[in-house]
């Protein structure tokens, strides 16, 4: 194996994401202990927006979604769709777990176009979307004014990959 494997490992670890101090010591902690970098290279959040949004409201997501951007160079989110809301104390029921009153609660604004409203934060964040030009089964997606064709998983949920963009980041 050459050096660069035999160095490549994982490492999972716990962490309540909506907790900020609890989210950021354990950023701290990992990257001390296994880094010299002050991000990390990738960020992948698959089927987790949904539940950090249920648990801590508009603004948790959006505080969650800007302390992400802030420690990533590239981001792959996911964000469940409306539709998937419905479904989370159906999930619940079935797993003899207490029923969310917040899934269905008005105080999530949000979302009716949460993936409009995820990528909304991401942009505002320094990233931009980076776009691929394969062929499949795809929608229109709106992104900063931008009509762009853009994949859906057989869920029918978006998956996208943001770059940071250091010229953006200039301008903040």
């Amino acid at each position: 194996l050459s050096e660069a494997k035999k160095s490549l490992h994982s490492r999972f670890e716990v962490c309540n994401l909506c907790d900020e101090s609890k989210h950021l010591s354990k950023y701290k902690a990992f990257l001390e202990n296994y880094s010299e970098a002050q991000r990390f290279d990738l960020t992948t959040l698959f089927s987790t927006t949904m539940w950090i949004h249920i648990h801590a409201g508009d603004e948790g997501l959006r505080d969650f979604l800007r302390r992400t951007c802030d420690r990533t160079e590239l981001l792959v989110v996911e964000p469940q769709i409306s539709k998937c809301y419905g479904r989370a104390n159906t999930r619940l029921r079935k797993m003899n777990r207490p029923e969310l009153d917040s899934v269905m609660a008005q105080s999530l604004r949000m979302r009716g176009n949460i993936e409009e409203e995820v990528e909304k934060i991401i942009l505002e964040c320094g990233f931009r979307r980076h776009t691929s030009e394969e062929k499949g089964e795809s929608d229109e997606v709106s992104s900063g004014g931008d009509k762009e064709r853009a994949k859906r998983t057989a869920w029918k949920r978006l998956i996208q990959l943001y770059v940071r963009d250091e010229q953006c980041i200039d301008k903040i």
